[in-house]
C-alpha cells in the first residue's frame, strides 16, 4: 500500500518510534525504514541496509526524561526517484 505525503515537505519522517532505550529505539526506527522500503517501493533488503546507511538521518530528541522520541528521515527526492 503506497502512502501519500505533501509536496511541500522537503524531508519526510518516516515514522516516530519512542522507547527509553536510545540504541534500541534507532536499531527499531532503522528495521522499520527497511521494511517500508522492502515492502512498499519493492528494495532488496541489503538495498534498502544500504541506501539508509548512505542517506538516512536518524534523530533523537534528548530530553531529561526517560522517553525519547526517535525519527528517521529519508530525502523526498531519494523516494520519488525509487518510484
Amino acid at each position: 500500500m503506497a502512502r501519500s505525503v505533501p509536496s511541500n515537505v522537503p524531508a519526510i519522517p518516516l515514522c516516530s518510534r519512542i522507547s527509553t532505550a536510545a540504541k534500541k529505539a534507532s536499531s527499531q526506527k532503522v528495521q522499520d525504514r527497511v521494511d517500508f522500503l522492502v515492502q512498499d517501493k519493492g528494495m532488496a533488503p541489503y538495498d534498502a541496509y544500504s541506501l539508509l546507511s548512505l542517506a538516512g538521518d536518524v534523530r533523537m530528541l534528548r530530553t531529561l526524561r526517560e522517553i525519547s522520541p526517535v525519527k528517521m528521515l529519508l530525502s523526498r527526492q531519494i523516494l520519488e526517484q525509487l518510484g
